[in-house]
């Protein structure tokens, strides 16, 4: 019939498509906002804080979906995909060469896609370790455990005329602490590797005078970005002397696997401390120098105490 209404027969549509995801992402950052205030108010042995840790973990994973539920076709997925993993891949400075995607591609097919444009410039069949739990350690879990708290954030330094930085996680509960420091690619500071002693005594004295030696535990995590393609990714502990100032003597133990919330973390954006603007007295008198890690210790201490 001449009037009859053809049906649309373009890309097909996304399961996961929402109109109105702007909308339900504001609703839901909101109440992530909200979680995280109140949580500031809570201590660790607070039975609402587990709760609210929950909470705020499962907003986290609906903002994600909300976000993504902007595209409408795969093809509009793959195009946003795509100027990301051709962003890495320029910052690791690797060839992308990803075969090409279907206009009907379903959501599992287009992210199975986009892990396959990571592991190519990851390099993981040969230089990515696998994800998994290092035995005997306990700490940086998928999930993390009751009355505990995890960060990570952007460390920052000058002393001695050398310039420090660091990604690091802290996962800590009130008695224990574990440490994670990573190495940031293409950072031009020395690395955290070669750097560990110093910076072991900078989050020990600023953030951790609180707890005993044998209670605080750190790692050294080597991204296959940073790692390059000789050494590869490395996850390690690092078990040093504490003479009551300073760390030295470091051991190495290395493992075959990352535990998922160290490898989670090299996406994660950290959460960078408010600087401060005047030069305050060094917190470790003839060691430190600098503006940023007076506020640097108050602002963490909020985060992981």
């Amino acid at each position: 019939m001449a009037n009859e209404i053809t049906a649309y027969s373009g890309p097909p549509t996304l399961e996961t498509y929402d109109p109105n995801w702007g909308a339900r992402w504001e609703t839901i950052d909101q109440e992530l906002q909200r979680t995280r205030k109140e949580m500031e108010g809570m201590s660790l042995a607070d039975s609402r804080h587990a709760s609210a840790q929950q909470l705020a973990d499962d907003l986290n994973h609906q903002l994600l979906d909300a976000f993504h539920a902007q595209f409408r076709t795969a093809a509009d997925y793959k195009a946003w995909s795509l100027e990301k993993l051709k962003e890495k891949a320029d910052r690791c400075r690797k060839v992308l060469i990803l075969p090409d995607l279907p206009n009907d591609a379903t959501v599992p097919q287009i992210r199975e896609w986009i892990a396959n444009g990571y592991e190519m410039i990851e390099g993981q069949d040969y230089r990515r370790l696998p994800v998994g739990q290092p035995e005997g350690v306990q700490a940086f879990q998928s999930k993390l455990p009751l009355n505990a708290t995890r960060v990570t954030f952007y460390l920052s330094y000058e002393t001695l005329g050398r310039f420090y930085d660091a990604r690091v996680t802290i996962e800590q509960t009130q008695r224990q602490a574990f440490v994670c420091f990573h190495h940031i690619p293409d950072s031009i500071s020395m690395t955290p590797t070669n750097a560990i002693e110093r910076n072991a005594t900078v989050i020990r004295t600023t953030l951790l005078p609180h707890l005993k030696t044998e209670n605080i535990t750190f790692f050294i995590h080597v991204p296959s970005a940073a790692g390059g393609l000789l050494l590869g990714e490395k996850f390690s502990k690092v078990d040093m002397h504490w003479s009551g100032d300073s760390y030295t003597s470091p051991q190495w133990t290395h493992y075959k696997v990352v535990p998922p919330a160290i490898r989670e973390a090299e996406i994660k954006p950290y959460e960078e401390p408010p600087w401060c603007e005047k030069e305050p007295a060094p917190i470790h008198p003839g060691s430190y120098s600098g503006g940023r890690l007076a506020t640097f210790g108050n602002w963490l201490k909020k985060k992981i105490l």
